[in-house]
């Protein structure tokens, strides 16, 4: 029988993901089923214990930050990686941008903010890596990470909004935004670069 496949070499497969201008770095604070809501601690730079949700509730994927970045909230890009199994908090992940999550928080103090979430997927292999877009993600699954959002929020005294839902390329461009924010600001930039989608 012939194989209707091909075997991408390593050296192929990496040139690959190098020139993908979608590929990013994630740092995982959070890991998927963990009751305890983990964050990085820029000052020590070490992951601390912030705060844990209900028993019964956990988180459902992987959850971190794109460094390098900083969103309205003056915190990094928040992203929620579909994965398979959880990872560690501190990891390092190499991830495919899928799409985004708009939304608006109000804080404690009644102050409201952009609080949008990025969706990504590892580029390693899982039953999510093959995926390109949101649109191609189960809609009841987006449905639950929505709900799950909202509800995580609650539990903080905070009120999340979803607004849209996004693509990869409305993705990039709070990326990409981001990216210039932290230009303006004077803040260092390390080796997580991020490229511009290409349309």
């Amino acid at each position: 029988m012939k194989n209707n496949y091909t075997i991408m070499k390593g050296e192929d497969k990496k040139e690959k993901e190098e020139n993908n201008p979608r590929i990013i770095k994630v740092i995982i604070e959070t890991p998927q089923g963990s009751r305890n809501k983990y964050v990085w601690n820029k000052d020590l730079k070490l992951i601390e214990l912030k705060d844990n949700l209900p028993l019964g509730v956990h988180f459902p994927f992987d959850f971190g930050f794109i460094p390098d970045t900083i969103a309205q909230d003056k915190d990094p890009i928040d992203v929620m990686v579909l994965c398979d199994t959880p990872s560690h908090p501190a990891n390092v992940i190499s991830c495919k941008v899928i799409g985004i999550i708009k939304a608006e928080m109000q804080e404690k103090n009644g102050e409201t903010v952009e609080n949008d979430r990025i969706i990504a997927v590892p580029i390693q292999k899982t039953a999510f890596s093959e995926i390109n877009s949101l649109k191609e993600v189960d809609k009841e699954l987006i449905k639950q990470l929505l709900a799950f959002f909202i509800f995580y929020e609650k539990q903080l005294g905070k009120k999340f909004t979803p607004l849209k839902i996004g693509g990869p390329s409305a993705a990039m461009d709070v990326i990409n935004a981001s990216l210039e924010d932290v230009s303006i600001a004077n803040i260092n930039k390390t080796p997580f670069q991020v490229k511009a989608e290409k349309e």
